[in-house]
């Protein structure tokens, strides 16, 4: 049943997509709390992720 999958392929991409909105909101109350603009913590967590590899 095509329009039943792509129902299952919406449901998959809207749950991706809340999954990284709540990481985006936890990443960004980790920011606050070290002082940070939510971009600085991202270029701090690229960097750490770059080196750590």
């Amino acid at each position: 049943m095509p329009a039943l999958n792509g129902f299952f392929d919406l449901m998959a991409t809207v749950t991706v997509f809340a999954g990284l909105y709540c990481l985006w909101l936890a990443f960004g109350a980790l920011a606050r709390w070290a002082g940070l603009t939510r971009m600085q913590a991202l270029g701090a967590a690229v960097l750490f992720g770059l080196f750590m590899r």
